[in-house]
């Protein structure tokens, strides 16, 4: 009975519908195998044009980064340059610098020696009125006969205000000695009454220091000994200068 009914089935069914499919020929699979092999021809030549061109970057990239590096590396040679030749010229300078300052000081040793060597062979002479001493001569010496006042062996050319004359007799310079002044009042009175064994004095007015009033100083007539006072201001008397001693 199944059977049956089976064949029954299979005799109302459509017969099955065979398709015919037929193989590509072979200029088609020529042409895909030729079409493959340009794409892959095309990929190659693109990856590497690719590689190419990374290539050239980073060796430009290194190409820059030399020659930055080199850049850098003469800055730093032409920094240490400066910086070594700055060195040398202050050390130069310093070394001048404490080269005369050793000069200086063996100077003024040489000087303070020989300052003392003339005063001590001076101190060893007998001092006296008259006497040469200290760059001039003796004009007065006080009671212990070892200090006293100088005067300039010479009057000073020309006559003089009493205040051209402070100035002349402090830029004075007389064999080493430089600390000559105008007289007071009181010493030029020394060196009139030692003018005679000081010698070189004339018979005229000769300036002191001392002031007498706002416009005036005091002077002295060296014929006489008399004394007056004249405007300080006034081309008028002589001079000569003393220094203590």
């Amino acid at each position: 009975m199944l059977v049956m009914l089976g064949v029954v089935w299979s005799m109302k069914q459509p017969p099955s519908k065979v398709e015919n499919i037929s193989a590509p020929s072979a200029e088609v699979v020529k042409g895909n195998m030729e079409a493959d092999t340009r794409r892959k021809a095309d990929a190659s030549r693109l990856k590497a044009e690719q590689d190419a061109a990374t290539r050239r970057e980073a060796e430009a990239t290194k190409a820059r980064q030399d020659a930055d590096a080199l850049r850098k590396a003469e800055e730093a040679r032409l920094i240490a340059e400066k910086d070594a030749a700055t060195r040398r010229v202050t050390e130069a300078a310093k070394a001048k610098q404490e080269a005369d300052a050793r000069q200086k000081v063996e100077a003024a040793r040489l000087k303070a020696e020989k300052d003392a060597a003339r005063r001590v062979a001076e101190q060893e002479k007998k001092l006296k009125i008259g006497a040469e001493y200290g760059g001039g001569k003796i004009a007065w010496l006080d009671a212990t006969g070892q200090h006293g006042l100088i005067a300039a062996k010479t009057d000073l050319s020309g006559r003089y205000s009493c205040e051209s004359a402070k100035k002349a007799c402090q830029d004075l310079t007389v064999n080493d000695y430089s600390d000559w002044q105008l007289p007071t009042t009181d010493e030029l009175n020394k060196l009139y009454h030692a003018k005679s064994v000081v010698g070189g004095f004339a018979d005229d007015y000769y300036w002191s220091s001392t002031e007498y009033g706002a416009y005036n100083a005091l002077n002295q007539n060296f014929y006489d000994g008399s004394k007056n006072d004249t405007n300080k201001y006034r081309v008028f008397s002589l001079v000569r200068a003393v220094r203590a001693f």
